[in-house]
């Protein structure tokens, strides 16, 4: 079925190369007065360019067409490939969108709070890391129901016992489960498949005004730390309250061992894990930069990106 509304894409990008993006980051690093930051918050490899997003606009010219406007929320930068003049094409600066009470902020959790102050930003959008990717035709009936209902995706069940819960990520995604639990007795016990994500502006804005104190919080907070507010707390909500529909995926399919009958697909950026995904075929796909992460990997990475989308879009110069 057809669906007649706009569906925006909104992106979260900065250059952690740049020098003056890397000075900025270390100076608000050194003088930083919060708690002692996680790793996971703070480190380098957070923060790395390696063309992503040009590869991921890519990936939306070539499998959302339909997508109306692109923004992109950077921190006083612009990648020096994009075409700024395209007319899907809207750089979001971080002042534009957040008070400067806030700033300088480099954390994301903190940032995903403003989306919905983005100018223009229509009522559906999707949400999405500069390394998530389309990976192959999706209609808009793929994220949102035909009566506007966000579809949640995500991995598998919570359980009592996780490894992933003791991380920085996998706290504040509990802790965002347990705030909607608290609040609204519904229990939504599942965790994010950490891909490109559709919203509600307004369940969004409704959530945010839900939790008030917790938002003000992690606003506050200038690098991630274990008592944010992740704006998986969004899609719980919308689930609770709004008639979000869940999409659950097994995490074994999320892993790709059954690689020709799920959607979605996650990778850690190792080559070991890449290539088990190189060549196949998934509709959203995630390769995450992490702790254990070399050049070496980036750049096969980016072999592999090349390889999947080796035409220029119509946004890149």
């Amino acid at each position: 079925m057809e669906l007649r509304f706009d569906i925006d894409l909104v992106y979260l990008w900065c250059d952690g190369n740049e020098p003056e993006f890397k000075r900025k980051r270390l100076e608000a690093l050194a003088s930083y007065h919060g708690v002692e930051l996680d790793k996971d918050s703070s480190s380098d490899y957070r923060f790395i360019e390696m063309d992503e997003l040009k590869y991921s606009l890519r990936s939306a010219e070539k499998f959302a067409p339909w997508v109306r406007n692109i923004y992109i929320i950077t921190n006083a930068q612009v990648p020096q490939w994009l075409n700024v003049n395209h007319p899907k094409i809207n750089i979001i600066d971080h002042k534009d969108i957040i008070p400067a009470k806030y700033l300088p902020m480099f954390n994301s959790s903190a940032i995903e709070i403003f989306l919905p102050n983005i100018e223009g930003l229509s009522e559906h959008f999707l949400y999405a890391n500069d390394d998530m990717f389309f990976w192959g035709n999706v209609e808009k009936d793929f994220f949102f129901t035909p009566d506007g209902a966000p579809i949640v995706r995500t991995s598998k069940r919570m359980g009592k016992k996780n490894k992933a819960g003791k991380s920085l990520f996998g706290t504040i995604v509990r802790n965002a489960r347990k705030m909607v639990l608290d609040k609204f007795g519904k229990d939504v016990p599942y965790w994010s498949h950490h891909g490109i994500d559709s919203y509600r502006k307004s369940d969004y804005l409704e959530c945010i005004k839900s939790f008030k104190e917790q938002y003000e919080l992690t606003a506050q907070h200038t690098f991630r730390e274990f008592t944010d507010v992740q704006r998986m707390i969004v899609s719980y909500y919308a689930v609770a309250e709004k008639g979000a529909v869940i999409k659950e995926y097994p995490r074994r399919w999320f892993e790709g061992v059954f690689p020709t009958i799920h959607e979605t697909c996650y990778s850690s950026c190792t080559i070991k894990k890449m290539k088990r995904f190189r060549g196949k075929d998934f509709k959203l796909f995630c390769i995450n930069d992490g702790a254990k992460t070399t050049d070496k990997d980036r750049l096969y990475m980016k072999t592999m990106l090349e390889e999947k989308f080796p035409e220029k879009s119509a946004y890149e110069l």
